[in-house]
């Protein structure tokens, strides 16, 4: 089976590892002391105030929170094509999301775009959060350029970037404040997690939560075994099938769009020690998809679909997934799994994506028309460590099969 993201940045060492610290929990154990040492490689790496949250929308929430954006007439410029984790945090701190369109062909929006949106919102407008959609940098030396003109704050969102660069410089270097999410599938995937680096001291200090009850992270912590379990049953007469059912009815895979908390809430140690086992291991798994990626790049070029990832973000993102499209993405994603290629879950499929749940987006159809056409027809290739080049190959394969048969 080949799969997108299910348990895909989990080996053996990691499921045990979660596992220990589950029982660890239990018992009360703590390790206040990784929470430490995670706060001091994230300070040493951006520079600023560390603060570590259960969520990355925490994160972003307490950034905003800490400028003192809690107002409704605070205008945050955000990109469309995006998920709507990021509207709930601008929400629950009080300010306005307004969603800007992508430039074309790309993953992100461009000061062009943001000179739009700038114009019609003018003085109102106090932060612009840049993505680096997919782990594809952003044109972040042009765009911090343009906020420094309108005295406007910079948020960098590294949650699908961190360890890119852009503009000769590591992504991080740019922003007032850093935004970290260690979700599930992001580029530092400890089930959950996140953080803010105030690199511009933040006016409010008041920045001490409480963690989530304890039940909450066992839940998270007992992730790893659930999606090990699931991948090395899946062709057991259906076995893997029926246990992830079972564990989802049960609530115990929930999607990570819906957080259990509905407030700002502090990181727990064992997941913080999760997340410190990542980043020893980013480097390697970067060189991994950088490599993976250009296979893709060099292999699929003839295809009639549009390849969306360049070889400077080859070179210098970290391409959390791979990006083309394709007039019919539903067509060769049931192509894919005729082949034993399961990956249904793109990036995104409306402009702000809530997964399978319902949500009050205040998204206004046709206001970013390049974002709906991309999530209409985006397709996402896998460049995780569990990809090995025969994997690749194998995709590529039916992918250039499928295009073929079109003809």
């Amino acid at each position: 089976m080949i799969n997108a993201s299910l348990g895909a940045h989990y080996d053996g060492s990691f499921v045990w590892q979660s596992m220990m610290l589950w029982w660890q929990t239990l018992l009360g154990i703590k390790h206040q002391e990784s929470a430490d040492e995670l706060q001091q490689k994230l300070s040493n790496t951006f520079g600023g105030k560390v603060v570590l949250t259960y969520k990355g929308r925490d994160a972003i929430e307490l950034a905003l929170r800490g400028y003192g954006l809690t107002s409704n007439k605070d205008v945050v410029l955000t990109q469309a094509f995006t998920c709507f984790a990021i509207e709930e945090a601008i929400v629950r701190a009080g300010a306005k999301p307004v969603y800007v369109d992508l430039a074309k062909d790309q993953l992100n929006f461009n000061v062009k775009s943001l000179q739009a949106a700038g114009k019609k919102h003018g003085k109102n407008v106090k932060a612009v959060i840049v993505q680096h959609g997919l782990g594809h940098p952003a044109e972040i030396d042009k765009i911090r350029e343009w906020c420094n003109r309108q005295g406007v704050l910079v948020i960098e969102d590294l949650a699908q970037s961190f360890g890119a660069a852009g503009a000769g410089k590591p992504l991080g270097s740019f922003g007032d404040a850093v935004i970290l999410s260690f979700g599930r599938d992001k580029v530092i995937d400890a089930v959950t997690g996140g953080a803010v680096i105030f690199r511009t001291p933040a006016k409010n200090n008041q920045l001490s939560f409480l963690p989530p009850a304890k039940g909450i992270i066992l839940k998270d912590l007992a992730y790893p075994f659930f999606t090990w379990l699931i991948r090395n049953t899946y062709f057991w007469l259906g076995l893997g099938k029926l246990i992830h059912r079972l564990l989802t009815i049960a609530g115990l895979m929930g999607n990570p769009t819906q957080a259990p908390t509905q407030t700002i809430t502090a990181l727990p140690g064992g997941v913080a020690k999760l997340a410190l086992t990542q980043l020893q291991t980013l480097e390697k798994n970067l060189q991994h998809r950088r490599k993976t990626a250009k296979l893709y790049l060099q292999e699929l070029q003839s295809l009639p679909g549009k390849i969306i990832t360049t070889e400077a973000d080859t070179q210098y993102g970290t391409i959390l997934r791979f990006v083309l499209t394709t007039d019919d993405p539903q067509a060769l994603l049931s192509f894919w799994k005729k082949h034993g290629i399961h990956l249904t879950d793109r990036w995104y499929r409306s402009p702000v994506d809530c997964g399978n749940l319902q949500c009050d987006t205040s998204y206004q159809s046709g206001t970013a028309p390049r974002a709906e056409k991309m999530s209409q027809t985006v397709i996402n290739l896998p460049t995780h460590s569990k990809i090995n080049q025969r994997q690749a190959e194998k995709i590529i394969a039916v992918t250039k099969k499928f295009f073929k048969n079109k003809k």
